[in-house]
């Protein structure tokens, strides 16, 4: 069914210490990964707290260029989020993470699951 509504077949799929990625035969590509960010320090930002995370997250595959990202988290009493989104994002890696809640925290985990849909070929 996926196969149908991406317009191709699987023509390769596979995982390495960078995430999980999906290749279709019409070129689009998807790569998904869940991970924890580190660390993590929230700033007052007018009524929420924010962070910019800029560790790059690197792509468990190359696209050839700039593909959509999407961000989500957990939310729970430790972990509610208001915002979480990708701020910088290249072919190769996710740049830049912004992050805002409602509480301030600080040198905290952060869990994260990402996917990115793109193109593997023109």
């Amino acid at each position: 069914m996926l196969n149908e509504l991406l317009g191709g077949t699987i023509v390769e799929s596979g995982s390495n210490a960078n995430g999980s990625y999906i290749k279709f035969s019409n070129g689009t590509m998807i790569c998904y990964n869940k991970l924890n960010l580190t660390n993590i320090t929230f700033a007052e930002s007018g009524n929420l707290y924010a962070c910019d995370y800029t560790t790059a997250i690197p792509f468990p595959i190359q696209f050839i260029d700039t593909p959509i990202v999407t961000i989500n988290t957990q939310s729970s009493a430790d972990y509610y989020f208001c915002w979480v989104y990708a701020t910088r994002c290249n072919k190769t890696s996710i740049n830049q993470i912004t992050l805002m809640r409602t509480v301030q925290r600080s040198n905290v985990s952060v869990p994260i699951g990402y996917i990115a849909i793109g193109r593997w070929k023109a």
